[in-house]
């Protein structure tokens, strides 16, 4: 909240954690420390869906494509960005585009897709 301005930090009323991947619960001390630092409550917790189709966020995202014959390794390392470029792949019948997290997973792919970092560095050695 410090990042706001005062005028501004008047207007917020509170806070909304969106999705959420497990027990609500775990969340109880983060909540407690967000709503003492602040002085706002937490007014709710948007819940995660597994089924809903939306842009990724996160590498942890990440939903493989297809059921095609064309195998497209697509290498998912920590910072990941850039997905939009990745999901018109949805519209090509002849394809599959795996998510590959681990040397062990990659095979023999026809290609390898290496998608933009946030973090060149990291992605890099990790």
């Amino acid at each position: 909240m410090r990042s706001l301005p005062p005028r501004w930090r008047r207007l917020v009323k509170g806070f909304i954690i969106n999705k959420f991947r497990g027990n609500e619960k775990l969340l109880n001390t983060a909540i407690k420390w967000l709503e003492r630092k602040t002085g706002k409550p937490v007014l709710g917790v948007i819940p995660y869906v597994d089924d809903l189709w939306l842009w990724p966020e996160d590498s942890m995202d990440l939903r493989p494509i297809g059921n095609g014959p064309l195998d497209i390794a697509l290498i998912a390392y920590p910072y990941v960005s850039n997905f939009n470029d990745i999901y018109p792949l949805i519209l090509e019948d002849d394809i599959t585009v795996r998510i590959v997290r681990s040397p062990r997973e990659l095979g023999e792919p026809h290609l390898v897709i290496l998608p933009g970092s946030k973090n060149v560095v990291a992605s890099l050695s990790g």
